[in-house]
């Protein structure tokens, strides 16, 4: 079973971090406010490159992460957070 490298996994948990500080700002004045700019962006290109990382480790491959490759239409910010927030501990598991 293939897996991916422990400075790639750290690679992504940085990422992680980096959008869940751009959004964090955001949660109080506009937490359920639709997500745009940067934050959203970043999200979004975190998420397409872990999906294409998907041949490389099967573990995020399975079952528990198809509502994250399967997406939304729009994300509020609150969305964002939570499923960074998700990637996030799954990607700790990694290690």
């Amino acid at each position: 079973m293939p897996v991916l490298a422990e400075d790639v996994v750290l690679g992504y948990l940085r990422r992680t971090l980096d959008v869940l500080e751009a959004i964090h700002p955001r949660l109080e004045k506009e937490g359920t406010g639709e997500a745009r700019g940067a934050p959203l962006e970043a999200y979004q290109s975190l998420v397409r490159d872990l999906e294409a990382e998907r041949t490389r480790d099967e573990r995020i491959d399975d079952e528990r992460w198809q509502w994250i490759w399967k997406g939304k239409p729009s994300y509020r910010n609150i969305h964002i957070y939570g499923r960074t927030s998700w990637i996030h501990l799954q990607l700790v598991d990694l290690l």
